[in-house]
């Protein structure tokens, strides 16, 4: 039985959303999504480099206490540098390639041999499965660079252009 005042839905009205509204509803969830993409993946990529510079500096720690025992040949550095990846972030390992070169110079080569060493450089560079652009390099005595493009060839660049000292 129906009282006076009762739900208009009896009287024919129907109660949800037209087409046209849910059409708007998407479109503007679509335009923020839009602008907010872009900000999410700057920021993305900045924390995954945060983490990639925490990995370089426990490399470059344990390089370092190794320089202080007065024993650095490019052998341990490689074989120390293998073993302090074990402790580096799995994320980082996954997007990252991390390698060291032995030398100074503006072509440092693959550290081996029995010879001591004083310069080296570690980099992480993106590896070809991410949409990373950016790449950090480390010197022996723990300067990072952050550079905007992808490093090729792993060598260090001191293009205030391209790389430029993190802070």
């Amino acid at each position: 039985m129906m009282h006076k005042g009762d739900s208009a839905c009896y009287l024919g009205y129907k109660q949800g959303f037209t087409l046209i509204e849910m059409m708007i509803a998407v479109a503007v969830i679509g335009i923020l999504a839009a602008i907010a993409l872009p900000s999410y993946s700057y920021f993305v990529e900045k924390a995954d480099l945060a983490h990639a510079r925490t990995g370089l500096v426990t490399i470059n720690q344990t390089l370092v206490r190794e320089k202080i025992k007065g024993n650095l040949t490019g052998a341990i550095i490689q074989n120390n540098t293998n073993i302090a990846l074990g402790g580096v972030d799995v994320g980082v390992r996954e997007k990252y390639d991390i390698v060291v070169r032995c030398g100074s110079g503006a072509n440092p080569g693959a550290c081996a041999g029995n010879n001591s060493v004083s310069t080296y450089f570690l980099f992480a560079v993106p590896n070809d499965m991410t949409s990373r652009t950016k790449s950090l390099w480390m010197s022996h005595n723990g300067t990072v660079y952050e550079c905007t493009v992808k490093l090729s060839n792993y060598l260090p660049y001191t293009n205030p252009s391209i790389c430029e000292i993190s802070n």
